[in-house]
């Protein structure tokens, strides 16, 4: 039994062999590139919120792949994100929020009383926010939090819930 020959001597395995290994090199320097320009901009992100008079937290559930969106326990629909609006420059702790150190990305005053806005215009307040296992593991503009939170609809007054999410916290600015 032969084994047929291609062009210059090259057999179909060789072949296949060096379409695969040209297709890994490609795919590892592909990868690489993004993952330079991915850390660049995140440099960006934090720089440009530390220098920021007013960032927002957007509260995210789920994995970084799934983190533009939360659950709303109001209307239980997945694509309203809660933001929260506060002054990275006071760290006295009595903000309408919650305050944090602008300069280590360290949240102070956790557990303050507050207003989670939504973005469907709905209010609820929050009486319980921890935040914790602060890291930059997931990303320079990433960390996890726990948040519980008793709220009041004021669309509908009637309305009370009490919840905790557990998820990622992305630092955003304007």
């Amino acid at each position: 039994m032969s084994i047929r020959k291609y062009t210059n001597g090259v057999t179909l395995f060789e072949m296949i062999l060096s379409i695969g290994i040209g297709s890994l090199l490609l795919m590892v320097l592909v990868s690489t590139i993004a993952l330079m320009f991915e850390s660049r901009i995140q440099q960006t992100l934090v720089k440009e919120v530390m220098e920021s008079g007013t960032v927002i937290l957007d509260l995210m559930m789920g994995s970084a792949e799934h983190a533009s969106q939360i659950t709303n326990p109001t209307k239980g629909e997945s694509d309203d994100i809660f933001e929260v609006r506060i002054d990275p420059s006071d760290t006295s702790g009595n903000l309408e929020y919650f305050s944090w150190d602008p300069d280590t990305l360290e949240f102070i005053g956790a557990g303050q009383d507050g207003v989670l806005t939504l973005l469907n215009n709905d209010h609820v307040t929050i009486t319980d926010f921890i935040v914790k296992n602060i890291s930059q593991d997931t990303g320079a503009d990433m960390a996890t939090f726990s948040l519980t939170v008793q709220a009041e609809n004021t669309i509908r007054p009637d309305y009370r819930y009490l919840h905790t999410f557990n998820g990622l916290l992305r630092v955003g600015y304007e």
